[in-house]
């Protein structure tokens, strides 16, 4: 993936430096955000952006991904909880060992889906790794992808860093976004039409995608009846306006109970970083409040429908599965 990546960038650069060599400044690629802010720290990883003109065709099955890429591993990991409303949602790690980097993403599996002039956002909660890493570098990068039809991975084609600085920091780029979160409950982030199983090669997980979204009583009937153990938990919001994810702790009540304790801990950590009037952003801090109070609403509310189970690729897993007539292992359609 990151060869691919980088031979690209390399040949992009030559090009630009043959045709134009007099150009100091261009502007952003169509499939980059116009404007949006971030905040990269040790517990969460949060973006919010605009688009002002379609950045994606119609034509092509494309894939869009917003990615934190952290040069030490030992700065923060997953802490089992993720959320965006960008159309058809997914969430990607790269939280490696040896590696000398981690990457938190969150892409949208259909990029041509994405709406101009609508705030798109997305949250990774995150923790401390190694208390003795303070700080890091990171890049934070847009990337167009080649959404591969009936497939469960995207090809990267392109892409742009946006900015790149030191963790923990906050910022904007294109001048920033309004103060209020902007919400479409139109959006379709969540395929219905279709139930269908989807692997990753790389974690060696797959995800069944409920035809009919579960309640929280139904996903612990299904695990019980299935004797199943997942790893995580895919939901959406009632109102459609954002999906996420949440790590499986011994049945979903309980897992919830974690989620929003997690949110709570971090809601009251944002307020605190927000009095603090020696940030140079105060903007991308309260859009994170702002996120961080709506979805623990929606999860005290428990006004979410689960739409997917995260499980290990296994023959046991697909042996207890394959007689439910709510399971498919079809690959998506196109």
């Amino acid at each position: 993936m990151l060869k691919g990546k980088i031979v690209l960038v390399v040949l992009i650069c030559f090009v630009v430096t043959l045709s134009f060599p007099s150009v100091t400044f261009a502007a952003l690629p169509a499939y980059v955000p116009d404007k949006g802010v971030y905040d990269i720290r040790k517990s969460w990883a949060f973006s919010a952006f605009i688009w002002n003109e379609s950045g994606f065709t119609a034509w092509y099955p494309e894939a869009y991904e917003h990615e934190f890429r952290v040069n030490n591993e030992g700065f923060a990991q997953y802490d089992g909880y993720w959320s965006s409303n960008l159309p058809q949602a997914y969430l990607d790690l790269e939280d490696n060992q040896g590696q000398g980097h981690d990457e938190f993403v969150i892409g949208s599996d259909d990029a041509e889906g994405i709406r101009t002039n609508t705030e798109y956002s997305m949250y990774i909660d995150l923790k401390d790794q190694n208390p003795s890493v303070t700080s890091a570098s990171f890049i934070l990068e847009a990337e167009r992808c080649q959404d591969v039809p009936g497939q469960s991975y995207n090809i990267p084609l392109e892409y742009y860093t946006i900015t790149s600085s030191t963790a923990p920091d906050d910022g904007t780029w294109g001048g920033g976004l309004p103060d209020s979160l902007q919400q479409d409950s139109q959006i379709q982030c969540i395929q219905e039409n279709d139930l269908h199983m989807q692997s990753s090669e790389r974690l060696e997980k797959i995800t069944v995608f409920f035809k009919k979204p579960l309640t929280v009583l139904e996903t612990e009937q299904f695990i019980l009846n299935h004797q199943i153990n997942p790893l995580a938990i895919n939901f959406k919001a009632t109102n459609n306006d954002l999906v996420g994810g949440f790590n499986y702790n011994k049945d979903v009540h309980r897992s919830l109970q974690d989620v929003k304790e997690k949110l709570k801990l971090d809601l009251f950590l944002t307020e605190s970083l927000i009095t603090n009037n020696q940030l140079r952003e105060r903007s991308a801090l309260e859009k994170v409040k702002a996120l961080q109070q709506k979805m623990l609403n929606m999860l005290e509310k428990e006004s979410i429908a689960i739409s997917a189970l995260v499980l290990e690729n296994t023959q046991e897993m697909a042996s207890k599965l394959k007689q439910d007539p709510n399971v498919s292992f079809e690959e998506p359609k196109e």
